[in-house]
């Protein structure tokens, strides 16, 4: 079994234990919109996902644009667009008539995600040597803000899709990430490396699956927050957060297409 063979099957199985976790576990959580959001950005993936397969090879526009490896191709803007969008719920999350103590985490969160959005296009992390440490306490600290919102609001709606999408981040971001640039990884008194091939998949071409569980991580913290949000808001107040969730999907695409 070639290698592109071996990885296509992997991609399949992930991605249909993803959609079935989705359904089976995570769906009961979401309102109407929430649903729709998770639906399409999903398709999307799994569209971006199709279409790298088919052009991973291709030296024309098109293999560039669906590449996992390039920073500025259409998986990075999808992770950008993702991470932009659940900084700017998080932050009308916060914007609330409750004590700054329960905003608190809302804010913390919004920062960091918009930082992780642009970080994701422009590559800001390249400037330091500790870029995997800083992103690990990155991702204690989200987890820490999802326990303190399920200690003021007693909801596990929040925490359980921030868990979840931080941990594929953190898997596909930082240890994927490594793995398939062939860098050895340190877990303690046991040590990762892939060099040339693992199991007989090239280490590079673990990238898609790096892209894959990046994506779909900030896809579910993305639904996450936007599910809070339909919950919690009222009528007039939720059509304000669909409508400026729309402008900047188009301002940030368009942003990042022109530059």
């Amino acid at each position: 079994m070639s290698s592109n063979e071996r990885l296509a099957i992997i991609l399949a199985v992930l991605v249909v234990i993803y959609v079935v976790s989705l359904r089976v576990v995570l769906w009961r959580f979401l309102g109407p919109f929430a649903r729709k959001t998770l639906v399409v950005v999903t398709l999307v993936v799994i569209a971006w996902g199709l279409f790298n397969s088919l052009t991973r090879w291709d030296r024309t526009f098109w293999g560039w644009l669906f590449a996992s490896n390039n920073e500025l191709a259409f998986g990075a803007m999808m992770s950008s667009l993702t991470l932009m969008l659940a900084g700017l719920v998080a932050l009308i999350n916060a914007w609330r008539p409750v004590a700054l103590t329960a905003r608190l985490p809302w804010l913390v969160l919004a920062a960091a995600f918009i930082f992780m959005g642009l970080d994701e296009y422009y590559s800001i992390h390249e400037a330091s040597d500790v870029w995997n440490r800083l992103y690990t306490f990155n991702d204690v600290i989200l987890v820490l803000m999802g326990a303190a919102i399920f200690a003021f609001e007693r909801d596990v709606l929040v925490p359980l899709f921030l868990v979840i999408g931080v941990g594929m981040l953190g898997f596909g971001g930082v240890v994927l990430d490594e793995f398939s640039n062939e860098v050895p990884i340190s877990l303690g008194v046991v040590e990762l490396s892939c060099t040339y091939k693992t199991h007989g998949i090239f280490c590079t071409d673990l990238s898609i699956i790096e892209e894959l569980f990046e994506l779909g991580g900030s896809t579910l913290i993305l639904v996450g927050f936007v599910a809070y949000a339909e919950k919690r808001q009222s009528a007039p107040r939720w059509t304000v957060t669909r409508r400026a969730l729309a402008a900047l999907t188009v301002f940030w695409m368009l942003w990042m297409l022109s530059h």
